[in-house]
């Protein structure tokens, strides 16, 4: 065998090692003479794989690794594979170079999560396993005469692992991580046995698959008596055992007799859209080291949980069974973070101060709260539009110009015209419900072979989308992408789809698909496009000579595409949910900008609001339990980000207070759509005391929908305190940083509205007065009325992240003590207070119907004694997600 020459000549040769690592390098890179053997007599022993594909499928199919990041080492090369090299003469390389899309390892940096692991990873007494005591044999053989030895438990890990590992279709997308925490567990984990199954569903019976010898197994055959067994289902949640219930009494049954984690694939934020969202999320709390599933203690964090869910709150057990003997099911969910390992680790462990999420699922009855094939498309383009990140709504764009999708062709336009290595914007559109199975389908098990369409008016409604340039972007970065697999130049490669004495060859490596689909989307484009499709289907009747073929010049179609461009108003997206956390109620609503134009032929500028509709997302906290006059506070999630806190000098009206500018990074976290109203107050006064009364109607403008004012720093911290113990959740007052980074909304000018502000956009004082020397306008603005009092909240348009009021009304109490400037504040969003803050002053922040508009800006600080009331302030609460980790 070659191999076997190889290292013998080696052998003769005295060479260090990286003197044969440098001649192996430079020999890949050198032209071999072309092998005298024919194109089938292939060595058994030579390193270059024969890549098969069947026809139907295109050419990154027909060239990509079916194992995402599968590399196999340095393949042998010589002069058959350089086409370039070598005159097109109607007979293709013998063999070709396979394609692989790597993806970049996920784990990166393990032993954080090994750490994260430490809590699980002690060792307890063997009741099975034990050892020879010496010293107290021999202890016993000199004082008793009795030669019998002195048996000792001996130690042992203190759990072992069954990775379950869900084979579905989409969970192809995440290979790589599989193999990842694979291997981690494997070298790493100090477990007393680790065993690898998979999902299988057969016809609605769940079984388990064998990793080691395939063979099939009951799900009961997992279940440990004593309990020391980690129950780790490995999945992304959107398999149809997930949706249609089949594998809930599986995860019930382990879950009442050993810990069960569900591993997600998937970030926090898309937890909800996945099967997980028919259930309740839940922080989970637990006393007992090493307990199972149902000895755990979730604590409901949505509106309401329904009945039978809600009962397990309060501890009605019959009416939490109702017609079910089985209760709903409670399952810890974790991802590949440290921090979320490390959580739920020191959770199972019986560290009761730690807090994990979960979610309770129902048991049975999951045909009542879930068809998908009920979700209308255009409904499924809505919420996808609304809820993808850019990069999964641009790469749905890209592939709607592909008939027929598999994975390897996700990937490749994802590497191409993405530079993505992660595979979550390919898992979102497969989440998106846009796909389907494509009706014919090649004879393959492989699941990265399956091919996919988009459904027909998505697919219409994408491609509406998509400038022509953008299609014709698609076709040449995967031409080259192949076309450099293959070592050639992108001029051959497109003689290789084109020339008539090519087919043979071109047909052998799928290539006539590939030219079919590049056919079907420039007959798209119109005009001249449809010649060159033309020549595309139909090689051998174009009458173009081979010549004129290997010149084909698909780089001047850039050229006359410009007229084509147009920004349909699909493409936009104003609101971004990715970083938020168990997002559960949609709020809609209206926000505005106030800009100038010119009018009467440029001799006036006038100002003008730009109003829209638009949407974001959040929960509403039941106040009361009047199911006739229910009372909600509405909070709204907040995205984490960066923004540059403080006003420049530039800033017209700005004071030294407001400076230094200064970059702060924060976490998501929820903040009150409106400033607390006078109904909610009743509401919250008429719960039990904690540190201090509160006045159940103090405002001097009365009415239910209007701020509550009058009311002091502390009369706002008693709120807070009673809401977070009637509903379980952290309540306070937001920092002056989240205070102002919610009011901007990602805007840099004084008003989240734009350079100036208008009572028709807010209340505050929009009159001049001369006692105070206050002017009704703000840097040339208009001026308007003044209202004398507050108003109902939500009357007048949001910000563009749905928060209403930020600007004028009342002013918001916050949490920091008052400082002169912004020397050493914190950076990450954190309160700014003193160890000694009685006296502080503290913050208020937004301005008021009282105040001129100069005081309403976003970065404007005013400071009052904490003890401090009038009818001029209020506050509206924040709530951060209960988690420990990001």
């Amino acid at each position: 065998m070659n191999t076997e020459r190889f290292v013998e000549a080696l052998s003769a040769c005295k060479l260090s090692p990286t003197e044969i690592a440098d001649i192996l390098w430079l020999a890949l890179r050198q032209p071999l003479a072309r092998p005298s053997h024919t194109p089938d007599a292939v060595e058994s022993g030579d390193s270059i794989r024969q890549e098969t594909v069947a026809p139907s499928l295109i050419a990154a199919d027909a060239f990509a690794d079916t194992r995402e990041g599968d590399t196999t080492g340095v393949q042998s090369r010589d002069s058959s594979f350089d086409i370039a090299a070598q005159p097109l003469t109607g007979t293709l390389p013998t063999r070709a170079l396979p394609i692989s899309v790597p993806d970049v390892g996920f784990l990166g940096e393990t032993l954080p999560l090994v750490r994260a692991l430490r809590p699980l990873l002690k060792r307890v007494t063997s009741r099975t396993v034990s050892r020879v005591n010496e010293v107290a044999t021999v202890d016993r053989f000199a004082e008793t005469d009795i030669w019998s030895p002195v048996m000792q438990a001996d130690q042992e890990p203190w759990f072992e692992v069954a990775l379950i590992i869900d084979r579905s279709p989409a969970m192809t997308v995440w290979q790589r991580l599989i193999e990842d925490i694979q291997r981690l567990l494997r070298c790493y984990g100090s477990f007393r046995d680790l065993r690898t199954w998979e999902l299988v569903d057969t016809e609605g019976t769940i079984g388990l698959r064998s990793a080691s010898d395939r063979s099939l197994h009951s799900p009961k055959e997992l279940l440990a008596p004593d309990g020391r067994r980690l129950v780790m289902v490995f999945s992304d949640c959107t398999a149809d055992y997930w949706w249609n219930g089949t594998l809930q009494p599986v995860l019930a049954l382990w879950g009442a007799a050993m810990p069960t984690v569900v591993w997600q694939v998937l970030p926090d934020w898309m937890w909800k859209r996945t099967a997980l969202g028919v259930g309740e999320y839940v922080a989970i709390r637990n006393r007992i080291a090493g307990a199972a599933n149902q000895a755990l203690k979730p604590t409901f964090l949505a509106l309401r949980p329904p009945k039978r869910l809600q009962a397990q709150r309060t501890g009605d057990r019959a009416s939490m069974l109702g017609a079910s003997s089985s209760p709903p099911i409670c399952l810890p969910v974790i991802t590949t973070d440290w921090e979320a390992i490390a959580a739920w680790s020191r959770m199972l462990a019986g560290d009761r101060r730690q807090v994990t999420p979960g979610f309770v699922l129902p048991f049975s009855g999951w045909e009542r709260f879930h068809d998908r094939s009920a979700t209308k498309q255009d409904e499924c383009l809505e919420q996808f539009r609304l809820r993808a990140t850019p990069a999964a709504r641009r790469l749905a764009a890209l592939l709607s110009a592909a008939p027929v999708i598999t994975l390897p062709v996700m990937r490749l336009i994802r590497t191409a015209m993405l530079s993505e290595s992660s595979p979550l914007p390919v898992a979102e559109v497969f989440l998106s419900g846009l796909l389907q199975r494509a009706a014919e389908q090649p004879d393959t098990s492989e699941p990265e072979l399956v091919q996919y369409v988009f459904l027909k008016e998505a697919r219409k409604r994408l491609l509406d989308i998509l400038p022509s340039v953008e299609a014709i972007e698609v076709i040449e970065a995967v031409s080259q992408h192949v076309a450099e697999r293959l070592n050639c130049t992108l001029a051959d490669f497109r003689a290789l789809l084109l020339s008539p004495d090519l087919q043979a060859e071109a047909d052998r490596y799928g290539l006539r698909a590939f030219a079919r689909i590049t056919a079907e989307i420039l007959r798209r484009l119109g005009g001249d496009y449809e010649a060159l499709a033309d020549q595309f289907d139909h090689p051998h009747g174009s009458g173009v000579r081979d010549a004129e073929l290997i010149d084909f010049p698909l780089e001047d179609l850039e050229y006359e595409v410009a007229q084509l461009i147009n920004f349909p108003p699909l493409q936009p997206c104003e609101y971004e949910s990715a970083t938020i956390t168990a997002i559960l109620d949609r709020f809609d609503f209206e926000t505005a900008t106030l800009a100038q134009e010119t009018r009467l032929l440029g001799l006036r500028r006038e100002w003008v609001i730009q109003r829209r509709r638009a949407a974001t997302w959040g929960y509403t906290e039941p106040l009361s339990a009047d199911s006739e006059d229910p009372i909600g506070l509405d909070m709204i999630a907040i995205p984490g980000g960066s923004f540059t806190m403080g006003a420049p000098k530039r800033e017209s009206e700005s004071l030294d207070n407001e400076r230094p500018q200064h970059e702060v990074t924060l976490q998501p976290f929820y903040l009150a759509r409106y400033p607390i109203t006078q109904a909610q107050w009743r509401v919250v006064a008429g719960y039990d005391q904690l540190d201090r009364a509160l006045d159940p109607d103090p405002s001097h403008f009365k009415g239910a929908n209007r701020p509550v004012e009058q009311v002091s720093w502390d009369d706002a911290q008693e709120f807070c305190k009673r809401l977070s113990v009637s509903t379980g959740k952290d309540y306070r007052l937001p920092s002056e940083a989240e205070w102002e980074y919610a009011c901007r909304a990602e805007t840099k000018m004084p008003f989240h509205f734009g350079e100036t502000i208008t009572t028709e956009l807010a209340n505050y004082r929009g009159t001049d007065e001369k006692e105070f020397n206050w002017s009704g306008s703000y840097a040339q603005g208009p001026k308007g009325e003044y209202r004398g009092a507050t108003t109902d909240v939500g009357g007048l348009p949001a910000n563009q992240w749905g928060l209403h009021d930020m600007h004028g009304n009342v002013w918001e109490w916050c949490e920091d003590d008052y400082h002169s400037n912004y020397e050493d504040a914190p950076t990450d969003g954190r309160t700014w207070v003193e160890l000694d803050r009685a006296e502080a002053n503290r913050l208020l922040r937004g301005g008021s119907w009282y105040i001129n508009p100069r005081y309403c800006r976003s970065a404007y600080r005013l400071n009052d004694t904490r003890d401090n009331r009038n009818d001029s302030i209020g506050f509206r609460v924040c709530c951060v997600p209960p988690r420990t980790f990001s």
